[in-house]
């Protein structure tokens, strides 16, 4: 962990063992949980949960999930929901929102999926590593008063290792 990038530099490769959450918190209302894609070769997710358990990707209640060959997709609890449209590159934004009490999932400002499901408040950001070096980047998290960003200033690593600096 290194301000607001997460980094997995040990564990399995390919197993969901490492990841971090936020400490702040979207205790209600309109928010979300931003961030920046990099590499386009590594697994992981990122979305909003409340709680967490454990690193896995089941544990993530609403997720992005980047593959190795470019693409992003949905995944609520650890279960396929719906893919991104066409390929993501570095430099592409992620954000999973909550709008109006509905789950909302945007590429580059786009939305692509709302959520059949409602969430349970307080969210917070919630990641799994999967791929070794796979990263996370520039994440924010919003809440509160219209369209605020402060940075997630620290991610806490889950009771898995995440890994050195990022």
């Amino acid at each position: 962990v290194s301000g607001n990038s997460l980094r997995k530099t040990s564990g399995c490769n390919g197993c969901d063992d490492a990841g971090a959450i936020s400490q702040q918190r979207i205790t209600s209302g309109d928010g979300y949980v931003e961030f920046v894609a990099s590499e386009t070769n590594t697994e992981r997710y990122i979305g909003l949960s409340n709680g967490n358990t454990n690193a896995s990707v089941a544990d993530i209640d609403f997720a992005i999930k980047l593959n190795t060959i470019g693409l992003a997709s949905v995944w609520e609890n650890g279960i396929y929901k719906a893919d991104a449209p066409g390929t993501y590159v570095a430099g592409t934004v992620f954000r999973v929102a909550v709008e109006g009490g509905a789950i909302k999932y945007y590429k580059n400002g786009t939305r692509f999926y709302t959520s059949a499901r409602a969430p349970t408040y307080p969210l917070l950001a919630d990641t799994s590593l999967l791929s070794l070096n796979s990263t996370i980047n520039n994440v924010v998290i919003s809440y509160g008063a219209p369209n605020p960003v402060p940075s997630v200033s620290s991610l806490s690593p889950s009771s898995a290792t995440a890994g050195g600096p990022a």
